[in-house]
């Protein structure tokens, strides 16, 4: 506290304000940071539900096929021809590899169907297809990050997986979500966000600023009265504002006080320094008289 101390009033204020700002860059900093969770969460739940729909739909062909009603070659092929017409949020798909790993059906790289991708790797040198069976091995399912181009286009970008093993069959389902999308949500949403902290935050530093005024510039003026009655010059006839309920206006009322009582002191000492004059005078014109006699 002592170190604030030694700073003026105003500069105190504007340390509260510089406070207050970086106060509130803090929380929209780690608000964001929850939210871009939050969201790749909620995308990675939702693609981890919808891939359970997927192996859902597989179980059902593959129930048809313990009852006799369908052979495995015609089980697999209706599931694969299921799974390949699904699409969720504007695009995304499903896809099926085996354990070896090969391509079983991949319905926007049809060419990849029947290779084997255990050599295959992405940009940065993922070897996502042999993590996908390291995971399904070691858990049934989880999760898988690398980088696959988007449909209709070239340039590979960051997505997210899910993958489940269905081992009657020994395929793996997975689908993901490109992380470059959930990104453009997320700033969205910042964008939003961002503005309306800005604005608020340029409202409480306005409304700090002229709180602080209202208290730094009656205590400005206080402290100059003062200086000047110290100083043996200062008007003992002015008066300070001093309407309001708060300290600052007490302060300048008690001044008052002080400063009127002081004019009073200082109008009694005048008045008895003349009546000693005068009696001084008179002594004198006595004494003088009674020489002369």
């Amino acid at each position: 506290m002592n170190i604030l101390r030694r700073l003026k009033i105003r500069h105190r204020l504007s340390l509260l304000i510089l406070v207050v700002v970086l106060g509130s860059l803090a929380t929209i900093g780690v608000t964001l940071s929850v939210l871009e969770s939050g969201l790749m969460n909620e995308k990675s739940q939702q693609t981890r539900k919808l891939v359970e729909t997927a192996f859902s739909l597989v179980e059902s062909y593959h129930a048809d096929e313990k009852a006799g009603r369908l052979t495995r070659e015609q089980a697999q092929g209706a599931a694969l021809e299921a799974l390949k017409t699904l699409r969720y949020d504007g695009g995304n798909y499903f896809w099926v590899n085996d354990m070896h790993p090969r391509m079983v059906m991949h319905p926007t790289k049809p060419k990849l169907d029947g290779k084997e991708l255990g050599d295959f790797k992405d940009p940065v040198g993922t070897y996502l297809f042999r993590d996908m069976v390291n995971v399904v091995k070691a858990d049934g399912a989880g999760v898988v990050n690398y980088q696959w181009s988007k449909p209709g286009q070239d340039e590979p970008v960051d997505k997210v997986s899910y993958v489940k093993g269905f081992p009657a069959w020994g395929w793996i389902v997975g689908s993901g979500i490109y992380v470059d999308d959930v990104k453009q949500n997320f700033w969205q949403t910042a964008s939003t966000v961002g503005l309306f902290t800005l604005l608020l935050v340029t409202a409480v530093v306005a409304v700090v600023f002229i709180i602080g005024r209202s208290i730094a510039q009656p205590i400005a003026v206080t402290s100059e009265a003062m200086r000047e009655v110290a100083s043996g010059d200062g008007d003992l006839t002015q008066e300070l504002p001093s309407e309001g309920n708060d300290e600052v206006a007490a302060l300048n009322g008690h001044f008052n006080q002080f400063v009127a009582k002081t004019r009073h002191i200082v109008e009694s000492v005048g008045e008895s320094t003349a009546q000693l004059a005068t009696a001084a005078e008179q002594l004198s014109a006595i004494t003088h008289e009674n020489s002369k006699s």
